[in-house]
């Protein structure tokens, strides 16, 4: 150990486990702000924080190629040269704001768009850091200290880093920082990084070990490619499990970072757990078939269902599959001197999962099918290897259960899904078919629930694991019979997009995601009858028509749904429709689907792109009114509730124009944000609460009227009284463009039974 004194070696862990913790929050307090920034131009849609998180991926892999390549072929001096110079390189460049690429129309190609402002606003900076932690590690293994041999526990360090980074932003920054003021905490510790980097590069030059054992850095045996697919295969089914959980949680509340990041949160956890000195991931996987078969019947029942508890099940079973994954990673660690190589082929399989749920699953699934397929997977690949010596089915524990599975089935059929036999009944002949389909399809999933509640019960561990993988396997393989209900079912970026047709009102119903988003009457008497959600818009048009500085002049939509909101037009009226989904244009468009578009009398110009970034182009004054009706399933995109973007929505509308917002939310009491932003802008805020009183088209509703203009509340009290002004001031309530706390808003009460 000449060199290094044995107080050095002392010195040596903590210093190293500092910069291994450092690097990593400052790593992961990166990627929240950075997909919150970029809302304001993409809509909030959930592609928006998976294509993040690919893109961090991605470099992140490219941070760990580089510290590979380093440490395998430079020497140590020169490996601290160069890194110092990367960090140093990147502490000039670091970001002032979020730039958007300038380079790629968002509305065209969003994703490219994100992808460029990403890689110019905060590439050099992310990539710096991504390199550092497994450098330190690299260093950490050729130190000649007695924990050198097991530098992992510096890879707990780093995630347990990156862990406390989320949780940090959520409790501290978010609520506490706008953007400008959480930079300048980020552009802090970046400095304080590189200095510690520099000791450690210091302290590397006197360590002869280090110099010694570097020659032979890269001489190490080979890794067998077998051994390299298990470690694709391992880190690959949990990174995809991360995007689909993700999407499906923040397709039904909000594109917020609280949401985004808490799923990521448990897929670092794990990390920590399964590779700390005592590790306890392995201990889960005798448990695995509970969470994952309780997710799976969730899943095969209520799969187009959501609800807070039914998110906590999916978050539950979530944690213990990726825990399982990653516990067998852990295993199968190699050496230390393989530490680099090991890091590379994980992290290139947690890319290959971001690459298939992004780019590949949009294309080649028509529903969100490659979530239940991952789980699927995961069941597979955790199950024990020696499984194939045991029974594999025992058919005997199943007769109990004939009984049980023809009483369940016929209750199920007749009194909750009685929907589908009403279809069936009303179908015309030509549409028997897919009628058939659906009763076998619903038959299926109730013996699939039934059996697996008893096969959990009576079957081994190892032949329960399997028993599941097979039964999800051929749900899965059903799957596309249930799409025949669908008059119309394609997915792209922002989600599933259906249309379906219910007999017992003779009406299609458009689906985004878990949510109607319009409907139409097939009945000529009442086809162009605007329903669902916006009977409380005639009172609003009724209300502007009085007065002569609105009345006929051009109204913005922001958000086409079916086109409902065009039939509460006049003839020679102009209507400015912005639609971020070109398959909702699609949808609302197809006659034979939705006839609003065709027969509805304004002038409708549809403007494909983002929806506050289409008004902000208008004049001043230029609306009468601006009807706010943009949701991504039950999602609200937040940059449209702002108090920059209501702020700018007033100056387009003439002064005696309004701003309708709709602001139905299933988890979000979205009313005192409304009602705080107006008086902070020195406006009303009207609130009406729509209850459609047994009209089997109508919805519950919720809306509210921004106006400068006093006199429109008198005259909405005159047509219904159920109009009231909103008083409601709360800082807490204050979204802003770089602040939104969206823990005030949430609704706490939830309905478990409501699953089902």
């Amino acid at each position: 150990m000449r060199g290094c004194s044995c107080k050095g070696f002392l010195m040596l862990v903590p210093l190293y486990f500092c910069i291994s913790l450092l690097s990593a929050f400052l790593l992961f307090l990166v990627q929240p702000m950075a997909a919150k920034a970029v809302l304001p131009v993409l809509g909030g849609a959930p592609f928006v924080w998976n294509g993040c998180m690919l893109f961090f991926q991605t470099l992140l892999l490219g941070g760990y190629l580089y510290s590979h390549t380093a440490i395998k072929h430079l020497q140590p001096r020169q490996q601290v040269k160069m890194h110092l110079g990367v960090l140093l390189v990147a502490l000039l460049l670091f970001p002032s704001s979020f730039s958007g690429s300038g380079l790629v129309d968002a509305a065209a190609h969003p994703l490219l768009w994100l992808m460029g402002t990403l890689m110019v606003s905060i590439a050099v900076p992310f990539f710096a850091l991504s390199a550092t932690a497994p450098m330190i590690q690299g260093w950490f293994s050729m130190a000649g200290h007695r924990r050198s041999a097991n530098p992992y526990f510096l890879y707990a360090a780093s995630n347990l880093g990156s862990f406390g980074s989320l949780l940090a932003y959520l409790i501290w920054v978010e609520p506490n920082f706008n953007r400008a003021e959480q930079l300048s905490l980020l552009h802090g510790g970046f400095a304080m990084l590189a200095a510690l980097f520099a000791v450690a590069g210091v302290r590397l030059y006197r360590n002869h070990n280090v110099r010694a054992q570097a020659v032979d850095a890269g001489k190490g045996e080979k890794i067998p490619a077998r051994r390299i697919l298990y470690w694709l295969t391992l880190s690959f089914v949990p990174s995809s499990l991360l995007y689909g959980v993700t999407q499906y949680i923040s397709t039904d509340v909000a594109s917020m970072p609280l949401l985004w990041v808490f799923p990521l949160a448990l897929y670092l956890l794990t990390f920590v757990l399964v590779f700390a000195d005592r590790p306890i991931g392995l201990y889960t996987c005798r448990w695995l078939h509970i969470p994952v078969a309780t997710t799976i019947i969730f899943i095969i029942v209520a799969w187009q269902e959501y609800d807070m508890w039914l998110m906590l099940m999916h978050m539950a079973a979530f944690f213990v599959v990726t825990m399982a994954c990653h516990g067998y990673l852990s295993q199968s660690r190699p050496a230390a001197s393989q530490l680099t190589s090991f890091y590379l082929w994980v992290s290139f399989g947690g890319v290959l999962g971001g690459v298939f749920n992004t780019f590949v699953a949009p294309n080649i699934f028509h529903e969100i099918t490659e979530y239940p397929l991952m789980i699927f997977l995961s069941v597979l690949v955790c199950m024990p290897l020696g499984l194939l010596k045991h029974n594999m089915l025992r058919w005997k524990a199943y007769m109990p259960a004939v009984a049980a599975i023809a009483v369940s089935v016929g209750f199920y059929l007749l009194i909750v899904r009685a929907d589908w036999l009403a279809v069936l009944l009303h179908q015309e002949k030509g549409d028997i078919h897919a009628g058939i389909w659906v009763v076998i399809y619903e038959l299926w999933r109730m013996v699939v629930v039934v059996m697996l509640c008893f096969g959990a019960q009576r079957l081994k561990l190892v032949n329960t694991a399997l028993f599941i993988a097979l039964i999800l396997g051929a749900e899965l393989m059903l799957v596309p019979y249930n799409t025949n209900v669908y008059l119309f079912n394609e997915r792209n970026i922002f989600g599933v997009n259906r249309v379906f047709y219910r007999s017992y009102n003779n009406a299609n119903y458009f689906r985004h995601g878990t949510t109607d988003h319009g409907k139409q009457s097939l009945d000529e008497a009442f086809r162009l009858n605007p329903v669902s959600y916006y009977p409380p818009l005639e009172m609003l048009f009724t209300a502007l028509d009085i007065d002569p500085r609105t009345h006929m002049k051009p109204i913005g939509l922001m958000g086409l749904g079916v086109g409902t909101i065009a039939c509460y037009g006049q003839k020679g009226q102009v209507m400015d429709i912005f639609e971020i989904d070109p398959l909702v244009l699609k949808i609302a468009t197809t006659e034979s689907l939705f006839t609003y578009m065709r027969d509805c009398p304004p002038t409708k110009n549809v403007e494909i792109g983002d929806a506050r970034i289409g008004i902000s182009k208008k004049p001043d004054g230029y609306y009468s009114l601006i009807i706010a009706d943009a949701f991504t399933s039950d999602a609200v995109p937040v940059h449209l509730m702002t108090q920059e973007a209501i702020s700018m929505y007033l100056d387009k509308v003439t002064d005696g124009g309004a701003v309708a917002i709709h602001i139905t939310n299933r988890h979000l009491k979205l009313a005192p944000v409304v009602s705080t932003i107006a008086r902070e802008l020195g406006a009303y805020a009207y609130y009406y609460e729509y209850d459609p009183k047994g009209d089997p088209l109508g919805d519950y509703a919720e809306w509210t009227v921004v106006t400068r203009n006093a006199n429109i509340l008198q005259r909405l009290r005159q047509i219904d009284s159920g109009w009231v002004r909103l008083k409601t001031y709360d800082p807490d309530y204050l979204w802003r463009d770089d602040f939104s706390n969206i823990l005030h808003v949430i609704r706490l009460k939830t309905n478990f039974w409501g699953l089902f």
